[in-house]
């Protein structure tokens, strides 16, 4: 080894190769230099400024801190002597947080969990985002489990959110009507886990109801009614017979069965076929309808 002090700086490098293999360089402005001479951030290897910053350049991993023996921090971050937050480790896992404040890398659940500044877990106790400082998207192939206590996590899991639309049309209980016009079907649906709510107006333009008898379905319902449940109707016009009032749905299939109040005493019977049409066998009628059911 060998030392040059033939200029302002101080270097320690391998015995007579002084200029090309320099291992230590305190350079004329104070900042001390490993493995390079110059205080360059594209050139490899350590400086420590005169103001104290360290900066690092390699090609690969630049900083390695081992804890022995026991669990607990790694490094600590401070600001004017009080700490603000830390790196720790904990059971073979990585934790990176400040106070009570949180996250662990469990590599052996393949999970981020919350926990504390020492790796433990706290359970539902930390916010993700804020009312001023929201989050934008969030993209799951899974879904979202609320509450970890009764029930099993499948009845807590909300997996499915979806928007569309579908066709509601009139059907006979029994046979198929001759024929149908429609002059509007305009109807949406929201499906959230396994609720679904539908609402639009179905009104025909003609209708021949021969070959069809019973009772009138609305049918085409974009999901099965899996427990029977009441329908909401709005404004209904139009109809050359008993006029609908209520209906329901269920047995798993994707039909409304209509309703209208036969006796004075509140009791309902089912709508018939007839009621659609006149004498002339046409008609022009229409329902504004709402329904929410439980699908399958």
């Amino acid at each position: 080894m060998g030392l040059d002090r033939s200029s302002s700086s101080f270097v320690i490098a391998e015995s007579g190769t002084l200029d090309s293999n320099q291992r230590l360089v305190i350079d004329d402005s104070g900042n001390l230099l490993v493995g390079k001479t110059v205080d360059n951030n594209g050139v490899a290897g350590t400086a420590i400024s005169n103001i104290g910053a360290v900066k690092v350049t390699r090609t690969d991993w630049s900083l390695l801190l081992n804890r022995l023996t026991t669990d607990g921090e790694l490094a600590l971050f401070q600001k004017d002597g009080t700490t603000v937050g830390s790196i720790g480790t904990t059971g073979g896992d990585m934790y990176v947080g400040t106070g009570d404040c949180a996250i662990r890398f469990s590599d052996g659940g393949d999970q981020i969990r919350v926990c504390t500044n020492s790796g433990s877990n706290r359970d539902g106790a930390i916010d993700l985002g804020f009312t001023d400082s929201r989050f934008k998207d969030l993209y799951l192939s899974g879904g979202v489990v609320f509450g970890t206590t009764g029930g099993s996590v499948s009845s807590k899991t909300l997996d499915d959110y979806e928007e569309g639309t579908w066709t509601p049309v009139y059907a006979p209980s029994t046979g198929s009507f001759a024929s149908i016009t429609m002059d509007a079907q305009e109807a949406v649906y929201t499906k959230v886990g396994r609720m679904v709510t539908v609402s639009g107006i179905i009104r025909t333009d003609d209708i021949d109801v021969t070959g069809g008898s019973g009772a009138v379905l609305i049918s085409g319902l974009p999901f099965p009614v899996s427990h029977w449940s009441a329908i909401s109707l709005g404004r209904v016009q139009g109809f050359g017979g008993d006029m609908p009032d209520s209906g329901y749905g269920g047995g798993n299939a994707y039909n409304i069965n209509l309703y209208y109040r036969a006796t004075s005493n509140g009791a309902t019977a089912a709508l018939n076929v007839t009621d659609l049409a006149d004498g002339a066998g046409d008609n022009s009628n229409y329902i504004f309808l709402e329904y929410t059911y439980q699908t399958t």
